[in-house]
């Protein structure tokens, strides 16, 4: 499967990526596990971490302070809902900072599935979007923030 970003609405509007990425699944898995990794890769086009905190484990919590061209200091956050080692992180997720950003609570499920010993496709879930630009926007975030983490995790 080649990398693919879908939106569908059965009941609750959903977005669904798949990116590959030239890496083992621990490599991809670990880039979600600490501060310090993400603030490499998070964050599209010129939006970048500032700061923030991570808990990485079941029951803890993860912020992180974004800033923005167009909307300052942002920030998402949410509690770790499950982690399983080198295959699967859940999350929950909520914006704050801005009253232009909708701050409803929504899930992110990743899941990582090893292509070959030095490829793995990563699979976002994210559920629970108000309406379908919202989940048009995140789609494009996520994006970005790939776009960053593909010559990053690898090294380049």
């Amino acid at each position: 499967m080649s990398d693919s970003t879908t939106i569908s609405d059965e009941g609750d509007l959903t977005l669904r990526m798949t990116r590959r990425f030239k890496v083992s699944r621990e490599q991809v898995f670990d880039a979600w596990s600490s501060l310090e990794a993400m603030s490499h890769w998070f964050g599209p086009g010129p939006c970048h971490v500032r700061g923030g905190k991570i808990d990485f484990r079941v029951g803890g919590f993860y912020r992180l302070d974004l800033m923005t061209d167009d909307l300052g200091l942002i920030a998402v956050g949410g509690e770790y809902r499950e982690i399983s080692r080198p295959g699967k992180i859940a999350f929950s997720w909520q914006w704050s900072g801005n009253k232009n950003l909708c701050e409803k609570m929504m899930e992110v499920v990743i899941e990582l599935v090893e292509v070959t010993e030095k490829e793995t496709e990563l699979r976002l879930t994210q559920t629970g979007f108000p309406d379908r630009k919202n989940a048009q926007d995140h789609g494009e975030g996520w994006g970005g923030s790939f776009d960053k983490f593909a010559p990053w995790v690898a090294g380049d």
